[in-house]
């Protein structure tokens, strides 16, 4: 009997997908689901499917694959989060061994195990790998096209190729029933093959286009509803001059260490005249790598924005193909050495530089849901009044236990009106105790607001600044209960202080319905004061005959070259209220952590609804995170 020996490049492939494995399953479960995978989940639990497509995704603005998959496997396995991430993690392992695949087939068995080790260990296709979400679905999806797309346009066998046109079908309608970037980046391949199939395979490849579109036919409708209700410009910001740079640096880990790494694999890979030559497919890497960068950029930059991180991750691949390509030594124990040392490098590095098991990637749903039950049992349910700001009630339930409720007086706060119809709720509440939490960004005012009625803090965790629990207090009842208002306050910068470079302000000044601008304080940001530790707030003390429904208390914050960093308003009216005789109002919302030596500090009042007011004191607090 002859025994077969494993080859050095199947052990080494073998190890890198179990380090891939171990990366993204480990406690892949034990952290909270996040906001996409939460609403996901909430609108699959519908009766029929008809329901799940109307009611599911038809209004989503996402294609309807994922939720389908979700739908039937949350039926069969259950919606825990270690059920519903389980198939997610398991098509991450399945893209690193179809980058290999892939690589070894465009530029020889080096290049692919190395294009492996970086797809198996970066922080990036980790991370979207671990959720619930098209993300890690569609890297699988786009390389497993991408290498039955090389097999089809290089086949020399007729039967063989009219297979694999059958695969490249059913492979390119996963990538359009995914995501509409999955989908873009198919397509980007399939228009690509035009130039690149050889004329016997191309029937074949014709046909498997044709099956593709056949396939997402029956999503046509959908899609085109979803073209209609435009993309996340509501919430996501218009990407900078330097987003592309930060892009690539993002894909790296953020770390020069991880880029300096991978230079010197290539180095110490580079030599060899026994690789592959294919040039064409180099260039071909770049240009798929580049073009819905570049697609997603200038769309969201002068139409609707749209580009995130994560919606380039079915792209980022081609990018580790290209700087992977110039690895053209053949694979000798050498070689073998080096990718393995690469492989443990690029492993510890994401572990332990990145934090990665350390560090909180989404909003904490989980923790926010213990806190408020580990707080209400400890103070009692009849002692506390809710508030949350959070997409949807559902999204904190599904952690609650099973006998746990809460009603809210808020669900979620966009500001503006929402901020008097929070007043008005905290003016109504009775209770000693209020609880109020978010799970993501809430407008700054609601904690002056909420400290107009309770003004002690018993309790507050944050987590890691997405989400936050906080238990307010009316009284305090001991030396160790409560932090009165001012525990945390650093800094205090009166309108006629001296080292305010504003204008003094007298006892109290009255302005007429012709002043659009206050008298205010400039405040010079000092060298001794750094870091992410610090929230800037404004105070302003005013009377006014009428309700004051225009007047803005502005917040600004200027480099010293007089572009404007930060600025933030907040009305005067959402604080005139019976608990706060004075007309005290507030505005607070800059971190420290963007401020440099020399950048102005400026507070002033706006008035552009010619508002008759009189401003008694101004002040600037600096208050420890």
């Amino acid at each position: 009997m002859v025994r077969r020996r494993i080859s050095s490049e199947n052990i080494l492939l073998l190890v890198i997908l179990t380090v891939a494995f171990l990366l993204r399953f480990y406690k892949y479960h034990d952290f909270s689901l996040s906001n996409d995978e939460l609403s996901a989940l909430f609108r699959v639990q519908y009766d029929t499917f008809r329901q799940l497509v109307d009611q599911g995704f038809y209004v989503d603005g996402h294609p309807g694959g994922i939720q389908v998959l979700l739908f039937y496997w949350v039926k069969i396995f259950g919606d825990s989060p270690g059920s519903v991430r389980l198939p997610f993690v398991l098509m991450g392992v399945g893209a690193v061994y179809f980058i290999y695949r892939t690589g070894k087939s465009w530029f020889g068995v080096t290049a692919g195990l190395l294009a492996a080790a970086l797809l198996a260990t970066l922080e990036f296709p980790v991370l979207y790998s671990r959720i619930a979400r098209p993300y890690g679905s569609g890297l699988f999806f786009i390389l497993l096209l991408t290498w039955i797309w090389s097999e089809l346009i290089s086949s020399k066998n007729k039967s063989q190729a009219w297979r694999l046109a059958i695969i490249y079908g059913f492979a390119n309608a996963l990538c359009m029933y995914n995501h509409y970037f999955s989908f873009l980046m198919a397509f980007i391949i399939g228009v690509s093959g035009l130039f690149l199939i050889k004329r016997n395979n191309a029937v074949q490849y014709v046909a498997g286009a044709l099956l593709a579109v056949i396939l997402f036919s029956p999503h046509i409708y959908i899609t085109a509803n979803h073209l209609s209700i435009g993309g996340v410009g509501e919430w996501l910001g218009v990407p900078q001059g330097s987003w592309i740079f930060n892009h690539l640096f993002y894909i790296f880990n953020n770390s020069w260490t991880f880029i300096v790494v991978t230079l010197l694999s290539l180095f110490l890979l580079w030599k060899g005249t026994h690789a592959k030559s294919a040039g064409h497919y180099r260039i071909l890497s770049l240009i798929w790598f580049l073009l819905p960068l570049i697609t997603g950029y200038i769309y969201s930059r002068y139409v609707n924005p749209v580009l995130q991180h994560s919606v380039l991750i079915f792209s980022m691949p081609f990018l580790l193909l290209f700087v992977t390509s110039f690895a053209k030594a053949p694979l000798k124990k050498r070689q073998v050495s080096t990718i393995l040392v690469t492989l443990i490098v690029f492993a510890s590095l994401t572990i332990f530089e990145s934090n990665f098991y350390k560090k909180q990637h989404f909003n904490d749903f989980r923790g926010v849901a213990m806190q408020t039950e580990l707080l209400t049992n400890r103070y009692g349910k009849n002692n506390i009044s809710y508030g949350t700001v959070v997409n949807h009630p559902w999204y904190l339930n599904y952690y609650y236990t099973k006998d746990f409720m809460v009603n809210y007086i808020i669900t979620d706060n966009k500001g503006k009106e929402d901020i008097l119809t929070f007043r008005d709720s905290l003016k109504a509440q009775q209770t000693p105790h209020f609880l109020f939490s978010r799970t993501k960004p809430a407008p700054p005012e609601l904690e002056f607001l909420i400290r107009d009625f309770y003004p002690y803090i018993i309790y507050r965790k944050n987590f890691g600044n997405l989400s936050e629990v906080t238990l307010y207090s009316k009284d305090i009842h001991s030396p160790e209960y409560g932090l009165n208002p001012d525990t945390t306050l650093k800094l205090r910068i009166n309108s006629a202080d001296s080292n305010s470079t504003g204008l003094p302000l007298p006892p109290s000044v009255l302005y007429d319905s012709a002043t659009k601008f206050s008298k205010g304080i400039q405040y010079m940001w000092p060298e001794n004061i750094k870091g992410d530790a610090y929230t800037l707030a404004a105070r302003a003390t005013i009377t006014c005959k009428s309700n004051p429904s225009e007047l803005q208390l502005v917040l600004a914050v200027h480099d010293s070259t007089g572009a404007t960093k930060f600025w933030n308003s907040s009305k005067a009216e959402y604080f005139m209220h019976s608990q706060v005789p004075d007309n005290i109002w507030k505005v607070k919302a800059f971190n420290s952590k963007d401020l440099r030596k020399g950048d102005k500090v400026k507070i002033y009042i706006y008035n552009p609804g010619g508002e008759v007011f009189e401003l008694h004191r101004m002040k600037l607090e600096v208050y420890e995170n």
